[in-house]
């Protein structure tokens, strides 16, 4: 087995994966912003997928706003924010050219949107064009998609490995209910080149797509089949879900945002969850709550930008300690304190940020370093009483406004009704990848 650590310094938005996102409550939506600036201040490159920016209507329809708009490209012009982008053929015939109207072009030449029809319709025809202005600009705001190894289909290795010891595996929550024979038809497509289309072509033929004579075997054409089969799979698609997002963030050398019920590390044959190791940080938990009258603009980037080239190279020690991370080498103290230095710095610049009318923006901000104990601090501001936050094991900061506000309350139910937060979690990925499979 060959080992992707816990944190890296990119971090890829597995979570805005349309499928998974729409498990979200809608309230979930106005955090989506926040999510980004806070990786943004935690990792040096926080990547999207392609498909997720094309297909998420929710996330679409947040990013259209002006505001949000801006925001969201101030964040593409530093470079903080990357879209991964495929280079694909033009089946759909479209006649765009790809260098300069890059995320038009991938959309125009989806194949399906699982098993579903794909519609190009208006208002994402303009979104996908206003997007396409900010990247020819911007050259640094998109990485290429890292190509597999010709001479095999990763996705479908691990996931037929997986699928044959699917008993095992669906004793994991997330992976329950997969049903057996579906489990042994799924693994023989994955190890029979081209077998998965002899089977849509005499099952459902109108599930068979424009460019699928490349046979390659995918996430797409699973959620096709299982779609031809019948029935409700939520085991067998969660774990197809985890291992395709699984190899995005090797491919990438990434963490990713995994969430529990949502989309969840891969499991390991023959094991259960990976140890802790005495002494050494192996994941971090990343768990910002914002306000929900906080307004997002542009101005929140440049705090997150002036936090990042700090003299003080606070979060280049991050980086550093974040490598450390990922070797399983990073001794939590060492962790605790550059995350500290970040944070403190941080909410110095939030609280900079004051608006004519002398409003400031109340901004929490917490991070969990798995493994360590510990309680909730004020970083850079003095101490902050324990206010019993069950999800704050780790380190908080605030604009100084906020502080008494904070200091009158005893329990995390009383915190939430006052401030009206929302929390939200980034789980960095610690991922083995099968060593036949690995190719870097």
């Amino acid at each position: 087995m060959e080992l992707l650590g816990g944190a890296n310094t990119k971090l890829i938005l597995v979570h805005w994966e349309p499928h998974a996102y729409a498990r979200f409550p809608a309230t979930r939506d106005h955090q989506l912003l926040l999510d980004i600036l806070m990786a943004s201040l935690m990792y040096r490159e926080v990547l999207i997928k392609d498909t997720d920016l094309i297909l998420n209507e929710r996330v679409i329809s947040v990013l259209r706003e002006p505001k949000m708009f801006d925001t969201f490209t101030k964040l593409l012009e530093l470079g903080f924010v990357k879209i991964l982008l495929r280079k694909v053929e033009d089946h759909a015939h479209s006649g765009l050219d790809p260098v300069t109207a890059p995320l038009t072009f991938r959309a125009h030449n989806i194949r399906s949107f699982y098993a579903d029809d794909w519609k190009l319709l208006d208002h994402r025809r303009k979104f996908y064009a206003a997007v396409d202005q900010v990247l020819l600009r911007c050259p640094n705001a998109t990485e290429s998609v890292t190509a597999w190894p010709h001479d095999r289909n990763p996705f479908a290795q691990w996931f037929g490995e997986l699928l044959g010891n699917w008993q095992e595996v669906s004793t994991i929550p997330e992976f329950r209910g997969i049903d057996g024979d579906v489990a042994k038809l799924l693994k023989k497509f994955c190890h029979e080149d081209g077998a998965w289309l002899d089977f849509l072509s005499k099952q459902s033929p109108a599930l068979v797509k424009p460019g699928d004579d490349d046979r390659l075997f995918l996430r797409s054409q699973v959620s096709r089949c299982l779609h031809a089969l019948g029935g409700e799979h939520p085991g067998i698609e969660n774990l197809m879900q985890s291992v395709f997002h699984g190899l995005y963030c090797y491919t990438h050398e990434a963490s990713g945002t995994f969430h529990d019920g949502i989309i969840v590390e891969p499991p390991r044959s023959g094991v259960g969850p990976l140890p802790m190791l005495g002494g050494t940080s192996q994941r971090l938990h990343l768990l910002p709550a914002g306000s929900t009258s906080m307004e997002i603009t542009p101005d929140l980037v440049d705090a997150v930008h002036n936090t990042r080239r700090s003299n003080s190279g606070a979060f280049e020690d991050l980086q550093f300690r974040l490598r450390g991370v990922s070797a399983g080498t990073a001794q939590e103290t060492a962790v605790h304190k550059a995350l500290a230095q970040v944070v403190a710095e941080f909410a110095e610049n939030i609280e900079k940020l004051r608006r004519p009318n002398g409003y400031s923006p109340i901004f929490s901000l917490t991070w969990n370093v798995l493994g360590l104990e510990g309680v909730a601090l004020a970083l850079g501001f003095g101490p902050l009483q324990s206010i019993g936050l069950t999800t704050a094991t780790g380190l908080m900061s605030m604009a100084p406004s906020a502080l008494e506000l904070y200091r009158s309350r005893s329990s995390a139910a009383s915190v939430a009704r006052e401030i009206k937060t929302t929390v939200c979690r980034f789980r960095g990925s610690h991922l083995e990848i099968p060593s036949a499979i690995g190719w870097r």
